[in-house]
Parts: structure tokens; C-alpha cells; sequence
């Protein structure tokens, strides 16, 4: 009876585990593509609003632009193919007007009609996946001052002038390491497909071992 109740035992904890190894798995491949899910609903991640205009506000969420002349009332998109997969800022210009600033997590845009047509600026050398972007501010003269976790640049004369630098802890570090390696951001953009590639292996080796459990247990239970 022991012995029957361990494998009993085992062979449930191995079907749980397998369930949940299951849906990390999908979920993890699910989250190195959101482009698959393309913009999301009602997910508006930064806003603002025009100092020129009246009314006039305008947000950013995933993938999208939007536009509103009616105090937010109403939205229709704009179309920003340059739009960042993780918007950070939102800014527009209170002295110089039509322009408009979008910070996303890796990348920078900027507009001079309100936001019509948009054209993207270079980030400084150290902002990208590792130390991704985390805010955007307009000081006198309207020139962009962008922070992030460790730092923040001043964008004057075509250039970006670091303005202050806190060096990353041995501790960032390891987290930054872990990141790469699960998301697939460790090497060349192969890597990323590499990952793909294992995790699609992963998922056969678990459904093929529960169909073949629920065979075994069916098979158990004939006379």
C-alpha cells in the first residue's frame, strides 16, 4: 500500500508539474513576441496635452498613437509606424509649438506638426535593453533631458552631454545577466530563435509525456 500511494503520489505531482511547467512555457515564448498580440486594448500608457491647442491631448500605448480634440472624449489613431512597444514619456513642447516628444524604453521620437509625422532620434550609447530609458523632461530651451536608472543626458547641439552617472552594483549586474538569458537578449538575433526553437521542443516533450501518462493510466484500468 505505501509503495502504491508514492507512485500514486508521484505520478500526481508529476502531472501538476508538468501543467505548470506547461503554461510557463507558453507563456514565457509568448512573452519574448508581443507582436503576435499586436496593440492592446484600452492600455493607454502616457498621455498629454497640447499647450497650443484647446482640447487637444495625446496618448501613447503599445504600438499606438492616438489623438483627442475633445478633451479626451473621443481618440482616432495617428499613424506612427515608429511607434515604441513600451512608451516611457510624452511630452509636448510648451515653448515651441507642434513639437512633441515619445520616450519609449529603448527608443526616442520626436515630431514638430503635433504629431503627425514622426522621425527618431539616437539614444545615447548606454540606453537600450540593459539600461532601458525611464523618463524624458523639457528644461528651458526645450532641449530633452533623459533619465534612466544609472543616469541621464542632455541632448544639445545634435549630441547627448551626460549630465550624472551612478555606476550599476555588482548585484544590477547579475540581474541584468538573468534577464538576457531569459528573454533571449544574450548574443546575435539568433540566439532569440534559438530559444524559440527549445521551448517548441519543451512543449512536445510535455503534452507527448502526459498523452502517453492518460494511455498508461487508461490502459491501468482495464479488466
Amino acid at each position: 500500500m505505501r509503495n502504491g500511494h508514492t507512485r500514486t503520489l508521484h505520478r500526481l505531482a508529476g502531472v501538476l508539474g508538468a501543467l505548470g511547467l506547461l503554461v510557463l512555457t507558453i507563456t514565457g515564448v509568448a512573452l519574448l513576441h508581443p507582436e503576435w498580440f499586436g496593440p492592446a486594448a484600452g492600455s493607454a500608457s502616457v498621455v498629454a496635452a497640447d499647450p497650443f491647442v484647446s482640447g487637444r491631448l495625446l496618448r501613447a500605448s503599445p504600438f499606438l498613437v492616438e489623438e483627442s480634440v475633445d478633451d479626451g472624449a473621443s481618440w482616432r489613431d495617428l499613424p506612427c509606424g515608429l511607434a515604441p512597444a513600451d512608451p516611457v514619456a510624452l511630452r509636448c513642447d510648451p515653448s515651441d509649438s507642434g513639437v512633441v516628444w515619445l520616450l519609449g524604453a529603448t527608443e526616442l521620437l520626436v515630431a514638430d506638426d503635433g504629431g503627425v509625422v514622426w522621425t527618431r532620434v539616437e539614444l545615447p550609447a548606454a540606453v537600450g535593453f540593459d539600461e532601458p530609458a525611464r523618463d524624458l523632461a523639457l528644461p528651458s530651451g526645450g532641449l530633452p533631458l533623459l533619465t534612466t536608472d544609472h543616469g541621464a543626458w542632455r541632448h544639445a547641439d545634435g549630441a547627448w552631454h551626460e549630465q550624472w552617472r551612478v555606476p550599476p552594483s555588482p548585484q544590477d549586474g547579475w540581474r541584468r545577466w538573468m534577464r538576457r538569458l531569459h528573454t533571449g537578449h544574450w548574443g546575435s538575433p539568433l540566439i532569440a530563435r534559438l530559444h524559440d526553437g527549445v521551448a517548441v521542443i519543451l512543449l512536445v516533450v510535455l503534452v507527448s509525456g502526459l498523452v502517453l501518462l492518460r494511455r498508461r493510466n487508461g490502459n491501468g484500468r482495464r479488466p
